[in-house]
C-alpha cells in the first residue's frame, strides 16, 4: 500500500503539469486507496483525537469519543459501542466520571505503558494506571492496545495481557467476562455514565447474584441443589456469566450474528438482550426483578408474597405467624414481616406443607434415609422449617440417603414468594391450633389437593382389592 501511495503522488504531480482537472481526480482517488482499511490497534505515542475511531478486526465493536445525550454535546466520553448498530449501543466508558468538556479530547498509549484520556490542554481525565486491575507502574511495557471482536480493549505485549477493559467497572456484561470478578454499576442517568445507585454482582459464598441499591439488597437470585430448585436464572445465562473453565477468557468471541449483553439499568433491573438481525432491534429476553414479588424481602421475614392484579404486593404470613405491626385502623402492616403466634418448641409441634417459588437458602443440612429422620432432627433443633430432598438414586439403591435442609430456630425464612406451579415444597413448624392465622390460599389449596389425592388413592386401592376378591 505504501509503494502504491508514492507512485500515486508522483503520478499526480505529473498530471498536475499536464492537466489540472485530472490532478483533482487523482487527489480524490489515491488518498482513499491508502486509508480504506479500519484500524483496531493503537501503538505507543500514537494519539487518537476526537473524530477518529478504532474498529475491531471483524467490525463488531468500535471505540471512540461520543456524547450520550445530544442535548449535552460538550460532554465527551471515550467509549466502546457496537459497530454499525443504531441507535448507538455503548458497552463501556473509560472516563465515566470525568467527561472531556469539548471536542478536543485525546486518547493515547504513552511510553510508560499507560492508556490515557486527556483534554485539549493535556490534563489527564482517565488512566489505565489508576484502575483496580493494573499496578501503578508496569514492569513490562506493552506493544500496543487492541480492540478485540468481543468488545474487550486489551493492553498486550505479545500474547501477555497487561490490562483489559473487561476487568473495569461498567454497566454492561459481555460474553467472555466472568461475574466472579466483575461488578456491574448502572449509569447515573441516560445522559451521564457516571456510576449510579444500582450494582449487580455475584456472591461466591452463597452462590447468589445480587442487585444492590447502594448498600441495600434490592434483589437476590434463588438457590438450587441436585434435586430441588428455587433458582430464577436460566442455565444458559448462568453459564455465560460464570464460565465453566473459571477463567477470564478475553479471547472468547461470539459469532458476529450472535450479539448479546447483560445490562444493569437505571431503575434497578438487570436485563438480558439479544440482537435480532431480521428486525434490527434488541430483544429483551430476561429481566429481574420481574414483578413486585421479586423485590427482595418485600413482605419481610416469614411473609409470603403473591402477585395480584394490583401493583402492590399481596402479603400473607406463613401458617402459625402473624404480622409484627398493626396500623391504628386495625389493618395489617407487613413492612416488618411476621412473627410466630406462639413461641413453643414442644415435641407436639406439627408441620404444614407450603408450596413456594422462592425461599432463602437454608444454612443447615444432613443426610436422612426417611423424612421421619428429617422431622426428628428438625424438632431437636427447634427449627422453623425443613425441606426433605429425595434423590432419584434412592429408587435404585434402597439405602441411598436423601438430604434434609433445615432453617434453624434463629434462621428466618426470607424472600418468600408463593407459587401456582410447583417450585419447591417446604414444611413449616407450627403449634397445633395456631396455623390458621394468615394462612396463604395456596397452602389451603395444596392441603385440599393432597387430601383429595389420598382419598382417591384409597378408593382405587379398595376397588382393586374388591375386584381381586370377587375374581
Amino acid at each position: 500500500m505504501g509503494g502504491r501511495a508514492i507512485i500515486g503522488k508522483n503520478f499526480c504531480y505529473f498530471c498536475a503539469l499536464k492537466n489540472a482537472q485530472f490532478f483533482i481526480f487523482c487527489l480524490l482517488f489515491f488518498p482513499f486507496s491508502t486509508q480504506n482499511s479500519a484500524v483496531d490497534t493503537i501503538t505507543p505515542n500514537q494519539n487518537f483525537t476526537d473524530g477518529k475511531t478504532l474498529v475491531s478486526a471483524r467490525k463488531v465493536f468500535e471505540l471512540g469519543f461520543f456524547s450520550p445525550d445530544k442535548g449535552s454535546p460538550n460532554k465527551r466520553y471515550l467509549g466502546i459501542w457496537y459497530y454499525g448498530i443504531r441507535p448507538q449501543t455503548v458497552v463501556w466508558v473509560a472516563n465515566r466520571k470525568n467527561p472531556v468538556p469539548d471536542y478536543h479530547g485525546v486518547f493515547a498509549l504513552r511510553n510508560n505503558g499507560e492508556l490515557q484520556v486527556m483534554d485539549g490542554k493535556g490534563i489527564i481525565l482517565w488512566s489505565s494506571a489508576n484502575s483496580s486491575s493494573t499496578a501503578k507502574s508496569l514492569s513490562v511495557l506493552p506493544d500496543n492496545a487492541t480492540l478485540m471482536d468481543n468488545g474487550n480493549l486489551v493492553l498486550q505485549r505479545g500474547k501477555d495481557i497487561l490490562w483489559q477493559s473487561f476487568l473495569e467497572e461498567s454497566n454492561t456484561f459481555l460474553p467472555g467476562m466472568n461475574m466472579k470478578t466483575e461488578k456491574l454499576r448502572s449509569w447515573t442517568n441516560n445522559s451521564d455514565p457516571a456510576p449510579g445507585d444500582f450494582s449487580f454482582s455475584f456472591d461466591q459464598n452463597l452462590s447468589h447474584f445480587i442487585i444492590q441499591n447502594d448498600s441495600d439488597t434490592y434483589w437476590m437470585s434463588g438457590w438450587s441443589s441436585k434435586y430441588v430448585s428455587f433458582k430464577d436464572v436460566p442455565d444458559n445465562l448462568f453459564s455465560m456469566m460464570i464460565p465453566a473453565d473459571n477463567n477470564n477468557s478475553y479471547e472468547t468471541v461470539p459469532a458476529p450474528n450472535d450479539k448479546k449483553r447483560l445490562v444493569m439499568n437505571l431503575s434497578g433491573h438487570i436485563e438480558f438482550f439479544r440482537w435480532m438481525d431480521g428486525t434490527n432491534h434488541w430483544s429483551l429476553n430476561w429481566t429481574k426483578p420481574s414483578d413486585v414479588c421479586s423485590v427482595y424481602q418485600v413482605c419481610g421475614d416469614y411473609g409470603v408474597c403473591s402477585v395480584g392484579k394490583n401493583v402492590k404486593p399481596n402479603c400473607t404470613c406463613l401458617p402459625g405467624f402473624k404480622p409484627k405491626l398493626k396500623t391504628q385502623a386495625g389493618s395489617t402492616d407487613y413492612s416488618r414481616g411476621c412473627q410466630r403466634n406462639i413461641e413453643n418448641c414442644s415435641s407436639k409441634a406439627d408441620f404444614l406443607p407450603v408450596q413456594l417459588d422462592k425461599v432463602s437458602y437454608p444454612p443447615l443440612r444432613f443426610d436422612a434415609l426417611r423424612e421421619e429422620d428429617c422431622i426428628k432432627g428438625c424438632k431437636k433443633e427447634c427449627c422453623n422449617a425443613y425441606l426433605f430432598e429425595t434423590s432419584t438414586a434412592r429408587a435404585v439403591e434402597k439405602n441411598k440417603p436423601s438430604t434434609c435442609w433445615l432453617w434453624g430456630s434463629n434462621d428466618e425464612l426470607k424472600d418468600l414468594k408463593s407459587s401456582d406451579s410447583f417450585g419447591g415444597m417446604i414444611k413449616v413448624r407450627f403449634v397445633p391450633g395456631t396455623a390458621t392465622s394468615g394462612m396463604p390460599c395456596n397452602i389451603i389449596q395444596l392441603s385440599l389437593v393432597s387430601l383429595i389425592a389420598i382419598v382417591f388413592t384409597w378408593e382405587l386401592s379398595s376397588l382393586s382389592f374388591l375386584a381381586v376378591k370377587s375374581s
